[in-house]
């Protein structure tokens, strides 16, 4: 078996990531792309490792953005090949809480309205990538890999649009998206991506110590050369006290995320059997105030009935067992 950092956690993840060629081996495996070239544009990180947490304040998304030059190699209308360039952004975001993906798209509006992001003409937008890595499930999405790509363009009944050439207009309507589900990972990896991932699988971590990943040693360097970089990078993690230091602290954290969300779920579940048990006595009542209904509208045509064969008012109380006022009242 071979142990490692989890990189599941904010404090590995950034550990890994901040080793260039690692981030390089990632993202182009994740876009199925080649990526020859990458800067860190800007970075986003609330560290409640290294500063006093407020309470009830959501553990942050983890965000890293890139600039990245990608190089294509396409083939032209008379099937020569050519290589191309272009420069992307990637926005990297990693997060626990399906509540916290809101987040992204507020940040996306603001990564497209930002006025450094342009191409070198000063005007078009560059194209942008986002990547999410969730430890959640997205319900009925069952593909633990994901690509959407934004700008694939339909008509109005929903037929593809052919464009006879290239727009950069269109390319930077929207951003492409890749979604990967760390809980639906395959145990047995189908594809290259899968292959690097499974560092990120939670059915390897130790029981005993969830900072810390074990694979098998198939498992482990299945995926070549690259696999290896990404595998070495979070072995030399292990050996970092420090790094443990912080790990320690963000899994408290979690636990008392997973406390507090067990609270709300609980609060929840006591307020919809509350609301429950509230339209039933609302129900109820509403029965009983119909069955009182009929039950005066009976005794209403009673009284009127033996009224019309003469019978005297205190008669009809006998009759009918109630009060004279209340034969009074029903003859009105």
């Amino acid at each position: 078996m071979i142990e490692m950092l989890n990189p599941i956690y904010d404090s590995s993840f950034k550990f890994l990531m901040s080793d260039e060629k690692v981030a390089k081996i990632l993202l182009s495996t994740l876009m199925k792309r080649n990526v020859t070239q990458l800067a860190m544009a800007s970075q986003e990180y609330v560290d409640y490792i290294n500063s006093v947490r407020a309470e009830g304040k959501d553990y942050p998304i983890y965000r890293l953005d890139f600039k990245a030059t990608i190089t294509d190699t396409v083939k032209d209308a008379d099937g020569n090949e050519e290589t191309r360039e272009e420069t992307v952004l990637i926005e990297l975001q990693k997060v626990w809480l399906q509540t916290e993906l809101l987040r992204f798209r507020k940040y996306l509006g603001g990564q497209y309205t930002d006025p450094q992001n342009v191409k070198s003409d000063g005007v078009t937008p560059r194209h942008i990538v986002a990547i999410y890595l969730l430890g959640h499930q997205i319900p009925l999405m069952t593909e633990p890999i994901a690509y959407g790509y934004g700008n694939a363009l339909v008509d109005y009944d929903g037929r593809p649009i052919k464009m006879t050439e290239k727009s950069d207009f269109v390319d930077s309507l929207t951003h492409d998206i890749v979604i990967v589900q760390i809980p639906r990972l395959p145990q047995k990896p189908g594809n290259a991506a899968e292959r690097l991932l499974n560092v990120f699988d939670q059915r390897f971590r130790l029981s005993s110590d969830h900072c810390v990943v074990s694979l098998p040693e198939e498992a482990a360097w299945d995926g070549g050369s690259d696999k290896r970089e990404i595998v070495n990078k979070l072995r030399e993690g292990l050996l970092d006290p420090d790094m443990r230091r912080k790990l320690s602290v963000e899994q408290e954290i979690l636990w008392e995320m997973d406390q507090r969300d067990l609270k709300i779920e609980q609060y929840k579940a006591e307020a919809e059997k509350n609301r429950a048990e509230a339209e039933k006595s609302k129900a109820e009542a509403e029965k009983s105030k119909a069955e009182a209904e009929k039950s005066l509208s009976a005794l209403k045509l009673s009284a009127k009935a033996l009224r019309n064969v003469g019978m005297s008012a205190e008669d009809i109380a006998k009759a009918i067992n109630v009060s004279v006022d209340t034969v009074e009242g029903l003859l009105t």
